[in-house]
């Protein structure tokens, strides 16, 4: 009966032993199942955070492309408007000699009437699309929309004010197509 017993004590004990390997076992597997839940979460997050910045990125690149075309439209005329303001300053610089001629003779009459007319048509143009006469006199000097050619001494002006314009700038929309070109009063102490 001792052999029985010794052998029923042997199996348990063996049990026991199998059922403590295989609890170590199982650990072991809880372990490393957890290591790649935990590596696999990490590399997840990775991947979420390069997908909102990559999702960012095309939403900058979108907005920029938007405004690129914005511009675009908005400033596509820029050239051909800085050689159309030089006609309407010639336009200008015909009607300031009308005084000069006599108005009762029809045909010079009708020319400046003509020009007259074509002015109004260009002003009426450049207005609908953003082009603006920048002609100071007496504004105080900005040199964003204007460049000095002279200085003045004039007590009876401010300092910095523009005395006289020799030429209009234009400005389309916010951008500056040509600076008008001043003479600036400068009070010198």
């Amino acid at each position: 009966m001792k052999d029985q017993n010794t052998t029923a004590e042997e199996l348990e004990q063996k049990d026991e032993q199998e059922a403590e390997g295989k609890s170590i076992q199982d650990d072991e597997v809880v372990k490393k199942l957890a290591a790649e839940i935990k590596r696999l979460q990490e590399e997840n997050a990775a991947h979420l955070d390069n997908l909102i910045r990559e999702k960012a990125e095309i939403e900058n690149l979108r907005k920029r492309h938007m405004r690129e075309l914005e511009d675009t439209a908005k400033y596509t005329i820029g050239e051909f408007s800085k050689e159309m303001v030089e006609v309407m300053e010639s336009l200008y610089k015909a009607m300031e000699y009308k005084k000069e001629f006599d108005k009762t003779d029809s045909k010079i009459a009708g020319m400046f009437e003509g020009i007259d007319m074509t002015l109004k048509l260009l002003e009426k143009i450049f207005t609908k699309h953003g082009i603006q006469r920048v002609y100071p006199v007496d504004a105080d000097f900005d040199h964003r929309l204007h460049q000095a050619i002279s200085k003045l001494s004039v007590q009876d002006k401010k300092n910095n004010q523009i005395i006289d314009v020799i030429q209009a700038g234009y400005t389309i929309q916010d951008r500056l197509l040509k600076p008008a070109l001043v003479v600036v009063n400068v009070i010198e102490e």
